[in-house]
């Protein structure tokens, strides 16, 4: 989100590239937040992330809630794991115009 290309999807969409607070997903010409985001991110996944998918069917305040208490102290209940060495110019251009 913080990318060149991040910051040029959020104002296409019309959202305030300084506020880094949430998870977007943008598929075509919409974007998804939050628990949204989440949920049809591990739809995509294999194995049993994929069935997490059926808590779209809660209402998204209600989900948004579940995702904010997760975000809240996933490092504390899963760990805090070292970020990745941080890809090669050419191939974090590459990375975010695949996206």
């Amino acid at each position: 989100m913080q990318s060149e290309p991040g910051v040029e999807l959020q104002k296409e969409f019309g959202l305030d590239p300084n506020v880094l607070a949430s998870f977007i997903l943008v598929e075509g010409n919409k974007y998804y937040s939050r628990s949204t985001a989440a949920l049809r991110v591990a739809k995509e996944l294999k194995g049993i992330w994929k069935f997490a998918y059926v808590f779209i069917i809660v209402p998204p305040f209600i989900r948004n809630i579940g995702y904010d208490i997760i975000a809240k102290y996933r490092y504390k209940w899963f760990g805090n794991v070292k970020p990745a060495e941080s890809l090669p110019q050419k191939k974090e251009q590459s990375f975010c115009e695949t996206m």
